[in-house]
């Protein structure tokens, strides 16, 4: 019998490197991912490979943008410390001008309407548009237009997207991975803004002059700070079959230098979590999982 799993990818910028090592072990002990919630990191790398993209395709699309980085912005681009258009450009081909329906693996994208201050979750339409949508980290990345939505990262309210990948198929085990920091975890040295390499150096030295960066990079580990506990509480509520916790937090939320070692993180977290991946396939379990979550469908769709 096929072990069917579910994945639910959280946010981590630079640090969602390490779900392709999740993914990697589940695949080579014979795991059948046959969904994937992503928000923020998880939904670039989730949907990624949702999309049919090889492991190749999707480290060569991340090496090609660490080693010639671009900014470029859209002129109707909302306003954002820096643009996506670069980014758009290396994704993988099997993404391109795709619908997320049409993905070989069922996928979701989660994101944030500034307009209302819903989650939003994203089952079809444009696949490049939902991830745009999911990784728009505020002030960082434009926000996006989408199905008259405004929509910026979906990790502001779910950080692990859990019950976007329930939903899915209820009767499968969910395995959540989260990837955020600790205080302990930052270097307080030395402050730097997002890509602070890439963007130019006479704008740097004014920011700089104006204590600015302090400011941003203050705001921004408060906003970590805030996401961690909000973490915490949604996994408790919502209870995932699995908890992966790739040891990621020393590295930052944003940066171009890509650690050798963050997949091999995320393979050694995931393959610790294996036995409790199991058990959570066992009958019982499908059972109590068919009498807490499908009987609760039911009974709202009643």
């Amino acid at each position: 019998m096929a072990k069917e799993v579910l994945l639910a990818l959280g946010g981590g910028g630079l640090r969602g490197i390490a779900h392709l090592g999740v993914i990697r072990c589940l695949l080579d002990h014979d795991y059948v991912i046959k969904g994937i919630a992503g928000t923020s990191a998880g939904g670039l790398i989730g949907g990624m490979y949702a999309s049919g993209a090889s492991f190749e395709e999707i480290d060569l699309a991340i090496e090609h943008f660490s080693a010639n980085p671009s900014f470029k912005r859209r002129s109707a681009d909302s306003g954002s410390l820096i643009g996506t258009l670069g980014l758009e450009e290396v994704f993988p081909e099997a993404l391109r001008d795709k619908n997320i329906e049409d993905f070989p693996i069922r996928f979701v994208a989660t994101a944030v309407d500034l307009y209302t201050g819903r989650e939003i979750v994203i089952k079809t339409g444009n696949a490049l548009k939902a991830i745009l949508s999911t990784i728009a980290i505020p002030g960082v990345f434009p926000s996006q237009e989408f199905d008259n939505y405004k929509l910026i990262d979906g990790g502001i309210l779910d950080p692990v997207p859990v019950n976007s990948a329930r939903a899915i198929n209820s009767t499968l085990p969910v395995i959540a991975v989260r990837l955020s920091r600790k205080p302990a975890d930052y270097d307080h040295t030395e402050p730097n803004l997002p890509f602070q390499d890439v963007i130019p150096s006479s704008i740097i030295d004014r920011l700089i002059k104006s204590r600015l960066v302090e400011s941003l990079v203050t705001f921004y580990q408060s906003i970590d700070v805030l996401t961690t506990k909000l973490e915490e509480m949604n996994l408790k509520v919502d209870q995932p079959d699995v908890i992966v916790a790739p040891e990621t937090g020393h590295y930052p939320t944003l940066d171009l230098t890509i650690p050798a070692d963050l997949q091999e993180l995320g393979y050694t977290a995931m393959q610790k979590a294996l036995p409790q991946v199991e058990q959570s396939l066992s009958l019982v379990n499908k059972m109590r999982r068919i009498a807490k979550y499908v009987s609760v469908s039911k009974k709202e769709k009643d």
